[in-house]
């Protein structure tokens, strides 16, 4: 085959192999729009991913990273008030309005923070830790934040024995 039969037919194949990326991404996205986040309206989570959650399952707690020894699977995490002062970052969707969980998501799309990595997993929090959470509205502008929809637990989020 020529050469330049070759790089075309090459061409061809990228071009297709490109547009089935943007479908599958697209499908992805509107699926986590209309069928993940309704079920995580009303409550409190923290977002990882399958890697990530084999490590907070052996060490039956969601640590948190004040010291940088995890990667950031946010690149705000970086600057994140509450990942400065050891809590654990949290979204909180039990009381948001469609408008202010659709301005957290255009501040960071917590529904798929690594595409690349594989579906994310969503923790649901237990309810019996809610009144320890901060709000949003404890960080400060100068420092990372998503308002109206993040929040912190301090410290780790240990695994409580059911009652």
């Amino acid at each position: 085959m020529p050469v330049e039969v070759a790089h075309a037919v090459f061409l061809e194949l990228a071009t297709a192999a490109g547009s089935l990326a943007r479908e599958i991404f697209r499908l992805r996205f509107q699926e986590l729009r209309e069928i993940v986040l309704p079920k995580l309206r009303g409550s409190v989570f923290h977002v990882t991913t399958r890697p990530r959650y084999r490590g907070i399952v052996r060490e039956r707690a969601i640590l948190n990273n004040k010291d940088g020894r995890f990667p950031f699977l946010f690149g705000q995490s970086a600057n994140s008030w509450g990942r400065k002062r050891g809590y654990v970052c949290l979204f909180d969707l039990r009381t948001a309005t469609d408008e202010q969980a659709q301005f957290g998501l255009d501040r960071l799309y917590f529904l798929d923070p690594a595409p690349d990595v594989g579906n994310p997993l969503f923790l649901l929090l237990d309810a019996s830790f809610h009144a320890e959470l901060i709000p949003w509205t404890a960080g400060t502008s100068q420092e990372m934040r998503i308002p109206q929809v993040e929040c912190w637990y301090p410290g780790d989020v240990e695994r409580r024995p059911k009652s």
